[in-house]
Parts: C-alpha cells; structure tokens; sequence
C-alpha cells in the first residue's frame, strides 16, 4: 500500500443547513498537504481525520491511559497506564478503560472481556499502527532515500481480478505517510518518483523513498489490527477512539483494522481512518452498533459485516472507501463498498452520510433480509448509490441518491422490497434499476424464509427520478439478466405509481423507461405518456422534462436536494404503508410529497 494515486479531492462543501461544510458529528475539516519534495504533481488535499467530540463521565474505579503514565502504575487517576493494551488486559470483567489525548502507537490490543474503553471527555485520542522513524535514518542512494528495513507485514492474497493492473500494489498493507500525507507505493525501484516508496524484499531488506524526508514527520505502518474483539467481549463499548494507519489485508487472519467477533458491542463516537484493508469488520456477532462515527480512506470497505445479524449504522459518515483502488468490475468475489453486508437480518443504515467512495456505495448481498435503509445521503460513489442483490424484504425509503457513477439504487435478484419516497438524481447509469438475477438460491434454508434470489413483489412509489445529461440507461431500468430469460418487469415489480420522472433533457435522455415485457423483448418508452399507454402502468406519475434541476430542488450544485416549494417535487404522493410510514417515521396514511420527506439534519 498506498496505490492511491492522488486523486487530489476537495472536502466536500455543503451550502445547505443540513448538509454544512461542518460537519458536527464527524468533525472534519479540510486538509492541504504539503507536497513532497520536487513533486510535480498537484498537491493532495485531503481531509483530517477527527475523532468525534465525546464526553462520556469516567466511572469510579475506572483504569486510566496517557502518554505520560507507566505500565508499572496502578492505573489510577494520578498514576495511569501507559499503553491502551496494559490497560485493557487488567481491566476486570465490566471495567472501563479511560484514555486520555495523544496518539498511542500500539496495537493487536486482545478485548476478551466485557470492557468499555473511552476518551476522557473532550479529549482526542487516537491508537495508531504506524511507527515514526527518524529521516536521519536514510541515506540518497541512486536517486533514492534508503534505509534497511524489513516490513513486519504480510501482504494478501485477493483472489485473481480483484488488484485492478493499474493500481499492482493495491494488496501491499505497508503505508508511508509524510506530514499525514500518503505516498503512493510501487511495486518496484524504477517505478519510483516524487511522492513515492517501495519496498524491497530482497535480502536484509530495505524502504525506499522517492522523496527528501528531511524536515518530515515519516510514520511507516509496523501494525497489521488496532482491536480483536473475541466472542467472550460480548457487550462491550468503544467510544471516542480513533483507529488510524494499520496494515490488514484483503485475505487472511489480519482482516480489518477492527475486527468485531461479539454480539452487543457498541462503537460511539469513533473514526476509522487510513486502514490498508477494511476500516470495521463484524463477522459472527449480533446486535452491534455503530453510531455517531467516521470512516475516511480505508484502502477497502469503510464497514463490512458478514452474519452481522441486527447490526445498526446510525448517524455515520462513510466516505473515500477503496482508497486502494481495487477493481470494481462486478464479478462473483466483487465485494468492495463503503458499507458491505452479506447474510445478515434485521439490520438498520440510517441518517448517515456515504459519499465519495470509489466503490458501491450501501450493499447489501448474499441473502440479508428483513433490512431498512432510510434517510441516507449517498453521494458521488463510482459504483451504485444503493445496492440490494440476491437478498429481501427491505425498505429503502427517505434517501438522498445523487451523482453516483452507476445505477442510483439497483436491485437485483432481490424480493419484497418497498422502495418509497426516495430522491434519485444525476446518477450515471439507471435512477433506479430492477434486475432479475441469474443465480438460483443454494440454501433451503433461506429459500424457508422466503429469500428466493428471485426479483418479485417490489413496490416504487413516490420517488424522484431525475436524469442529467451523462446518464446510461433510462431512468427506470428493469430487465431479465438470465440466460434463458424467464422473467419480466412485471413479474418483478408488483406495484410503480406517483413517482416524478425528470429529465433535463429528453434530446440527451430520449428513453424514460426500459421494461422487460416479455421473456424475448425489452421495449424503452420515450415518454411517460408512452408508458401509460403502453404498459398501463404510472398512471397517477408525473414528468418534468427539459427543466434545469434548480426548479426541482434548491441548490442541487450543492447536494440540497431540498424541494422548491410549490414545485414538482412538492405535489402530494399516494398514501404511505405502514412499514415505510414507520422508516420514515410518519404517521400511517400520511399523503407526504415526492422524494425524500426531509434533508436529513444530519451533519448540521
């Protein structure tokens, strides 16, 4: 690692109350860092991570964590720990773990206790995987700066197609940070330049950079994992922690820069950040959450759960993912996204912000069911906004889907979902895209259940649907991805009605709908007139074509999709039933407008 590339990105800058360029609970700022030397290159701007203000009381008989402390301490107040590991293994069953600011530079810290560890109030703490070695340590050899050193690290072995060709060193876990800075890691010597390094594992070894260190603070990650936490932690609580700069792989014991094996645990308040591999993983435990936290740069998923049954991602930012940049290409090991969930029930993503990812944005896969997606803002994501495949029974209402590089929100292979009330807008495939799937489910179990990998019963109901210039596909795209076909849209899709279809231009965008009506033909309607007339079907929807967006939504240049008032948007929808009334937190019956129900104020 980092095959970053310097993609150079802005904070983004909200204009709106609800989305402002200050963001309360992640607290993030912009960064400009400095460019190494003889760069020539634009300046990477990044943003600082910033672990969410917490102030959570310290019990009594509470351990105590600071730089200025001692591991041969008692642990007190006035004589505390040293390190967060010390601490955490002498904490009793129960125990709270205060820590006090600073970055504490340790890790494969073993919670296998019922433990709390928190921040003392206000203060920023961050548990760091990265060792800082002097720059007096390297010499200029051939054009290069070189020490001897041999990476602690084990690099992954992702399976084939999954390390894009133009990003080779996407599975290498070792990060070099000059002034918070990345580099960019290659995978050999000739490859080496301005704002680069590689190591070299031949013989004793050694790090090579492609820039002057004089003068920088260089951290080189030595740590593979912050936290493990064993299945006998169930209940524990992680608040007002900051992870930062550990070396997981794509496979292998090192998975995630937290890994999560029990039930009841809460992480509140949190950042993840600058991880090789994932930022949070949740395999095999129950009922976590995670709540009021941040999540920026991690080389793979920001958070990945797999049986992570009642899993809740409240009140979260998710953003940068994949910032390895491995491959995208959908394939059978694709598995990459801000937040990824297979084989989980009852999980809730809500009133959270997941934004410029290079990846899919929410997916769910591989038989979730029973699921909720609500009042989200899914911005600028290269894959899909929102992506529900060979799963069911969700709700997918109240969202904010805009300017994703793909389909907004795709469903594929996927039953019994209600999507209602969301804003679909500029994304570059499909606003919304209903797919039959080709696999079969292989689980009787879950057949049981009902989760059939079979698109069927899904509803679409007062949703904004609008399409910029650039877009790919018609707005709603519903078609059988089998071979031989066997299904149509109207085996998929059991009910579509008081939706507003937009389209800034219908010279740019000429199709608003592409249906599969029959198992041998797919028509595209060029109006929703034609689709009235065609199908029989959006007979209550409405259009408003070749209009610029600004007289759908307030500031759409600046993410406030908030609607006009007196607006398209704004025109009464059809009745709510009571599990979308309950995600949108309405009442039942309730005749609300189009689109989202409200910005979220999430971020103000």
């Amino acid at each position: 690692m980092h095959a970053r590339g310097f993609r150079g990105r802005i904070a983004p800058t909200f204009a709106c109350a609800a989305l402002a360029v200050t963001v309360g609970v992640a607290g993030l700022q912009s960064f400009v860092g400095t460019a190494p030397v003889g760069a020539t290159q634009p300046t990477p701007t990044y943003e600082t991570p910033v672990v969410p203000d917490a102030a959570y009381s310290p019990p009594a008989g509470a351990l105590y964590v600071s730089l200025t402390g001692s591991d041969w301490n008692s642990g007190s107040a006035s004589a505390p720990f040293a390190t967060v590991k010390h601490a955490v293994a002498m904490a009793p069953t129960g125990g709270t773990v205060v820590v006090h600011r600073g970055t504490y530079r340790e890790g494969m810290i073993s919670m296998s206790r019922r433990i709390t560890v928190q921040a003392y109030p206000h203060e920023q703490v961050w548990i760091n995987g990265s060792t800082v070695m002097a720059p007096s340590v390297f010499h200029l050899s051939g054009g290069a700066w070189v020490t001897t050193w041999r990476s602690p690290l084990v690099a992954g072995n992702p399976p084939a197609g999954v390390v894009a060709p133009s990003f080779p060193a996407a599975a290498m876990p070792e990060q070099v940070y000059f002034d918070h800075v990345p580099l960019q890691q290659v995978t050999s010597a000739q490859a080496l330049g301005a704002g680069r390094f590689y190591v070299n594992r031949s013989g004793a070894g050694q790090l090579e950079l492609g820039s002057d260190p004089t003068g920088r603070l260089v951290a080189v990650t030595t740590q593979p994992m912050a936290i493990v936490l064993a299945p006998s932690a169930a209940g524990s609580i992680v608040r007002g922690i900051g992870f930062l700069h550990y070396g997981p792989t794509y496979s292998g014991a090192a998975y995630a820069m937290v890994l999560d094996n029990a039930a009841n645990v809460t992480f509140d308040h949190d950042a993840f950040a600058w991880s090789a591999g994932r930022g949070l993983t949740i395999m095999h435990a129950v009922n976590v959450s995670v709540l009021n936290s941040v999540f920026l740069y991690n080389g793979l998923n920001g958070i990945h759960g797999h049986h992570a049954d009642g899993l809740s991602v409240i009140h979260t930012r998710v953003a940068y993912s994949n910032e390895e940049h491995f491959s995208i290409t959908g394939s059978a090991i694709a598995a990459i996204a801000a937040i990824k969930v297979t084989t989980s029930p009852n999980v809730v993503v809500r009133d959270s912000l997941i934004d410029d990812n290079d990846s899919n944005g929410v997916w769910f896969d591989l038989s979730a069911y029973m699921v909720t997606i609500n009042g989200n803002t899914v911005l600028r994501n290269s894959g899909q906004g929102i992506f529900y495949e060979v799963s069911a029974n969700a709700v997918i209402a109240g969202n904010v889907v805009a300017n994703n590089g793909r389909n907004g929100i795709e469903l594929s292979g996927s039953n019994n979902i209600s999507v209602w009330n969301n804003t679909m807008v500029g994304n570059g495939g499909a606003q919304l895209g209903v797919f039959e799937d080709p696999r079969t489910q292989p689980n009787s179990a879950m057949l049981k259940l009902g989760i059939t990998w079979n698109a069927a019963n899904i509803s679409i109901a007062n949703n904004v649907l609008a399409a910029s210039p650039g877009a790919s596909s018609s707005s709603l795209t519903s078609f059988d991805a089998s071979n031989p076909k066997h299904s149509t849209s109207s085996a998929m899709i059991a009910y579509d009605d008081h939706n507003l279809f937009s389209r800034t231009s219908t010279i740019a965008l000429p199709y608003v709908v592409q249906w599969q009506t029959t198992t041998k033909t797919q028509v595209r309607y060029n109006s929703l007139t034609a689709v009235q007339s065609g199908l029989a079907r959006e007979r209550s929807s409405v259009t408003a074509d070749n209009v610029p967006l600004t007289n759908l939504f307030a500031s759409p240049a600046a993410s406030d999709f908030t609607p006009n008032a007196g607006g398209p948007v704004s025109a009464t929808g059809v009745l709510l039933p009571a599990a979308v009334a309950a995600a949108l937190g309405v009442a039942p019956g309730s005749t609300p407008h189009f689109g989202e129900l409200s910005v979220p104020a999430v971020w103000s």
